[in-house]
């Protein structure tokens, strides 16, 4: 009985709100509406006006993309974008989505031999992740190549190693940058470690 007399209250002191006082006044009649989540209104710092959007329904999954640094003989894979055309030329960490029922590591292992047809095993998942679209997120593992020679066989044009000091030598996707400082480390560490 308390919890409802303290909603009336809060419901009072809403109504009680002038509607002309800005995002709050829009506030108090989405609320007052019942139908808050079927509207929603912030206003926008950065360009100084109120951005309205409809509420999106159900929230959205966020989907994962796995990057592999693929490491070997002291060196990381880099391949070069033949597709989609805004993504052309430039570089990337090889790699895909992951599909439902699928774990991170198994999704890099299948990427890495759909797209370069080798053998690998993932390893740990670097630190950061990109955010490629508001429902896409994409992460960056080590893989340490087992098997086969890297061939550009899906979306790709070119593939180059590169050692730590040649990281910054191609132009690399911009989500793809994030995990540049993480690989060169881990390629100092296996330098330092004597590891080819």
């Amino acid at each position: 009985m308390a919890a409802l007399v303290e909603l009336r209250a809060q419901h009072h002191r809403l109504s009680a709100l002038p509607a002309s006082i800005g995002a709050l006044g829009r506030l108090r009649e989405l609320l007052l509406s019942g139908n808050a989540l079927a509207h929603w209104s912030w206003p926008d710092r950065v360009v100084g006006r109120s951005v309205a959007a409809p509420y999106p329904g159900p929230m959205t999954r966020m989907r994962i993309v796995v990057g592999a640094a693929l490491l070997s003989g002291g060196r990381v894979l880099a391949a070069r974008r033949s597709a989609p055309a805004d993504l052309a030329g430039r570089w990337e960490f090889p790699g895909g989505k992951v599909e439902p029922g699928e774990s991170p590591q198994q999704a890099l292992e299948r990427e890495l031999h759909e797209e370069l047809g080798v053998r690998a095993r993932s390893g740990r998942r670097l630190p950061g992740r990109s955010l490629v679209r508001a429902d896409l997120e994409l992460q960056i593992w080590t893989a340490e190549l087992l098997g086969g020679e890297p061939s550009p066989l899906q979306d790709h044009s070119e593939l180059r190693w590169l050692a730590a000091r040649e990281l910054e030598t191609v132009d690399w996707l911009p989500q793809d940058r994030f995990a540049l400082p993480a690989v060169a480390a881990e390629l100092a560490g296996r330098e330092g470690l004597g590891e080819s």
